[in-house]
């Protein structure tokens, strides 16, 4: 959860009360992205996907693995539910 405190011409985001980020305010409805804020994120053009789940959680433990499950699983409790 990050916090927004709003100063005069820009925003602050705070994460844990040390501001991560700031931002010029724009109009009503402006979109403001910071590519900086995205590096690393995306795969290179022609990149193959890692070998294994990215693991973005500083928390999650490296030795986890992620339990992969047919989708009809899903689909059946959903329709036990009546969903």
């Amino acid at each position: 959860t990050v916090g927004i405190r709003e100063r005069t011409g820009h925003y602050d985001i705070l994460y844990q009360g040390a501001v991560i980020a700031s931002h010029a305010a724009q109009g009503r409805h402006a979109v403001i992205m910071e590519p900086a804020h995205y590096a690393g994120l995306l795969r290179p053009r022609g990149a193959l996907p890692a070998a294994s789940p990215p693991r973005f959680d500083p928390g999650y433990p490296a030795s986890a693995d992620v339990v992969v499950r047919d989708l009809g699983i899903y689909a059946a409790i959903a329709e036990e539910a009546g969903v």
